[in-house]
């Protein structure tokens, strides 16, 4: 945020009020629509945004910060529908274990993140490129996931293969 032209304050406020709509949202589109369909493009979306951040120039701060906040809107969206769909995903029997080992790893990428922005000393916009990919790649992975909106929930390893793809 420090890397965002303008006021600071109205930037913090700006990043921190997008959190309200993109929680809104995933709230809606978990009700309405396919898990797998909104979690990619959501994601799409704001993989996209956050590289092309790198793509406009320093002299449109004003393009910049829009393209922030909407990378941020789309990851947060993300992230809310993949609450709910990754629940839907395992069998009944794993669901409490698996949920609090995807817990787990979210806490290790939130530990390891902040030294993301040590790459400037090597690359300027290599952080933002390395979260970008990162953000495909789930996107790419998500693709092979099978889909849960309105299907029976496995209640066990075994009925697993019956979910649709």
């Amino acid at each position: 945020m420090s890397s965002l032209y303008g006021n600071p304050y109205l930037n913090h406020f700006l990043l921190a009020t997008v959190e309200i709509p993109a929680y809104l949202v995933s709230w809606l589109l978990t009700q309405n629509f396919p898990r797998r369909l909104c979690f990619i493009s959501f994601v799409l979306l704001g993989a996209l945004a956050l590289l092309c951040t790198q793509i406009v120039t320093d002299s449109h701060p004003a393009v910049i910060m829009f393209l922030v906040l909407l990378s941020k809107f789309g990851v947060l969206t993300g992230i809310g529908v993949l609450y709910v769909y990754s629940g839907e995903l395992f069998p009944t029997v794993i669901r409490n274990t698996a949920m609090s080992s995807c817990a787990m790893f979210t806490r290790v990428g939130s530990s390891v993140s902040p030294y993301l922005m040590e790459l400037v000393g090597i690359f300027e916009f290599l952080p933002s490129i390395l979260m970008g990919a990162l953000l495909l790649l789930s996107v790419l992975l998500c693709i092979f996931l099978p889909e849960t909106f309105r299907q029976p929930l496995p209640d066990t390893i075994q009925q697993m293969p019956l979910m649709r793809w």
